[in-house]
């Protein structure tokens, strides 16, 4: 507590602190609940149709700035009976031979059991005929009174170790704020539905997906379920996986047991032109079916590179961001070569395409509208745009790192915020880390300074200074860092006052009991503690259910920081600076005056609470340091890589990010890695 205009601690400011901190804990109970939230029916059926909402919503506006606000193509799929093994059978009104894309959902509704594998070439729309299915489920629960969710999962975060059910429950409470015994009563009842992303993109090559104990022979174990579970009793489940590397793992005997598996078809050409057309309309530029013969008269030649290729939607989706943002010409497209010359000319284009497309300073609420109105592209002047050179750098950056720590032969894939730090050089990272954590932690012994003069104030004052060094230390040099909890978005949700009621109530009682411990600064500082404490503590709470996205990670970790840091000055600066115990001897009021000493309080709070409290993000701004002066990186890490996602380069997995897709990673990876990711 803070001690203002005395020179020593006194008896009336230790009963000040108990009464504040037991104001702050009263304040609290109305948030007492949400902190242990059951798992009982009636909540749980409210949690579910909480989740389903969330996810329905979320994955609608991935899909909006993806495709734009259009209909999506119908893509034509087929059963593949020569890959499946064992019991499936399709029910009345589920024959998959004339379906597409959009019939997939009544066809899995109609599967017994549920179980369906869904593998196509790369390109040919499995990530979206996946995401389709899990949209359409959610949309037919509502009508069907299915308690089942469908949730889409990427599979390169899962390493096979324990069970289905314990990483599905891990994910909900990691991905999406789930509360741990809400989410394993959601898998424990079978309301969850995963929809498995990249069963393919486990490991690297076929030699690693069938080595003994191997992440894919794990994880296809885990699906087929352990022991001598019976066919119908298997878990529900969808999962997406290139066709031929799927060929070859069922030809060597791993394979998916019970299972529906549907092949993806490529799109007609009346689906291709369909789709340009959409996507053309409120376009700034017009359609090549209208602006070029040439291009409208390949694309009509089914033995034309051009079809050959625009036929798979994500070089279709290639050719049409290339063509709005003017850096393809489609004369040029018509007359290419052969197939593999086009995908690479779309290929090379699509970094550039985007960053003219998308400006700076996206966020996802405005960019879906602009997507959803297709109206991409910079007619705004006022509007600011990466440099597409930059762009290529700093992905192939990103590329780097990944190849760089690389396992057996395999890419790593997800671009963790909390692995950001490894962009620049490991040891020099960590040495600038544990230096500001050291300086963070000796500028904080000044607040132990504060509380009682003389001997009793330098054994409190060394004593502190010692467990803030070694804790100093210790964060600098941890291989990995880990970040704070609190969610401070709690406070800001319309629906849910208790957070906020809890931060008023501490707020009212803190005051109060300074109030009556010793006038208006006792009061201030009781007030303004006792509100940051409740704040800390609602961030802390299971909150409600809600998508947590990789940019989230490392924002929060530095919003506790800067709380407790904050906490620290208020503490220790407010109402009269740092004037009692061993600091009175400095006269600090007299050589800065009150107002400066205040904010050398706050200034020192600040750096103590940041440098000590969010280690994640001080290691991650420790190697931004070192890596953006050299164009690397860009300075602004995090606001890039939120760009890159909403521009279509990235794809969001989890609290990760992904490369759009694997030949866009493999097209980025410099031959020889820049200095940034050198260890």
């Amino acid at each position: 507590m803070a001690v203002a205009a005395v020179t020593r601690f006194e008896a009336t400011d230790s009963v000040n602190v108990v009464l504040a901190l037991v104001s702050a804990v009263a304040g609290l109970a109305a948030l007492v609940p949400g902190l242990f939230a059951n798992a009982d029916g009636g909540a749980l059926n409210a949690a579910t149709d909480r989740l389903a909402t969330t996810v329905g919503d979320g994955w609608a506006r991935r899909r909006i700035s993806l495709i734009g606000d259009v209909h999506p193509a119908e893509l034509p799929i087929r059963r593949a009976t020569h890959l499946e093994v064992g019991h499936v059978r399709v029910e009345a009104g589920g024959d998959p031979v004339g379906t597409t894309s959009s019939g997939i959902a009544r066809l899995f509704l109609n599967t017994v059991p549920r179980r369906m594998l869904i593998v196509g070439e790369p390109g040919s729309g499995k990530t979206l005929i996946a995401l389709e299915l899990a949209l359409s489920l959610l949309q037919l629960r509502q009508t069907r009174s299915d308690t089942r969710v469908a949730v889409p999962f990427h599979l390169a975060g899962w390493d096979g170790e324990g069970s289905l059910g314990e990483w599905l429950a891990g994910r909900l409470s990691s991905d999406y704020r789930v509360p741990a015994a809400q989410a394993r009563a959601m898998v424990g009842e079978r309301r969850i539905v995963p929809v498995l992303d990249g069963l393919d993109e486990v490991d690297g090559s076929h030699a690693d997906r069938m080595a003994p104990g191997s992440r894919t022979v794990k994880i296809v174990q885990q699906l087929n379920g352990t022991g001598l579970i019976e066919w119908a009793d298997l878990p529900s489940v969808v999962v997406t996986c290139r066709e031929s590397d799927y060929r070859r793992m069922h030809e060597a005997g791993l394979r998916l047991r019970d299972t529906l598996v549907i092949r993806v078809h490529p799109l007609p050409e009346s689906q291709v032109e369909n789709y340009i057309t959409q996507r053309f309309e409120s376009a700034a530029r017009p359609s090549p079916l209208v602006s070029s013969a040439e291009f409208a008269q390949s694309l009509r030649n089914p033995q034309s590179p051009l079809a050959e290729a625009l036929r798979k939607p994500w070089l279709l989706g290639l050719a049409i961001a290339g063509l709005q943002a003017g850096v393809l010409d489609a004369r040029r497209l018509a007359g290419s070569s052969s197939y593999d010359v086009l995908s690479g000319e779309l290929l090379s284009a699509f970094v550039e395409a985007s960053t003219l497309l998308h400006p700076r300073g996206l966020r996802p609420s405005t960019h879906v509208a602009r997507a959803a109105g297709n109206s991409l592209g910079g007619d705004d002047e006022q509007q600011r745009f990466y440099d597409p050179a930059d762009v290529l750098r700093w992905l192939g950056t990103l590329a780097a790192h990944l190849e760089s720590n690389s396992t057996g032969g395999s890419a790593q894939r997800d671009i963790s915020p909390l692995q950001l730090w490894r962009l620049a050089p490991v040891r020099r990272v960590k040495a600038l880390h544990t230096g500001v954590s050291v300086v963070a932690a000796a500028v904080a012994t000044a607040f132990a300074a504060e509380w009682a003069d003389g001997s009793l104030g330098l054994a409190l004052t060394a004593g502190a200074g010692a467990v803030a060094l070694g804790f100093a230390a210790w964060a600098g040099l941890h291989p990995s860092p880990r970040p704070s909890r609190p969610e401070l978005r709690q406070l800001a949700r319309p629906q849910v006052a208790g957070p906020r009621v809890s931060v008023v109530l501490a707020t009212a009682g803190g005051t109060a009991a300074g109030a009556l411990a010793g006038g208006t600064g006792p009061a201030i500082t009781s007030g303004t503690g006792a509100a940051l404490a409740a704040v800390i503590l609602v961030g802390l709470g299971q909150g409600d259910i809600r998508p947590v996205w990789p940019v989230d990670v490392l924002r929060n970790d530095l919003f506790f920081g800067t709380l407790l840091g904050a906490s620290l000055a208020i503490a220790g600066g407010l109402p009269g600076g740092l004037t009692g115990g061993l600091a009175a001897h400095l006269h600090l009021t007299q050589r800065l005056t009150q107002a400066g000493s205040i904010a050398l309080a706050l200034a020192v709070g600040l750096l103590a609470g940041v440098g000590l409290g969010s280690r994640a993000w001080s290691r991650y701004a420790a190697a931004v340091l070192l890596a953006a002066p050299g164009g690397h990186v860009p300075w602004r890490l995090r606001h890039f890589l939120e760009w890159a996602y909403l521009a279509g380069l990235l794809r969001v997995s989890g609290r990760s990010y992904q490369f759009r897709h694997e030949e866009l990673r493999i097209q980025l990876t410099p031959t020889v890695a820049p200095p940034s990711v050198a260890p």
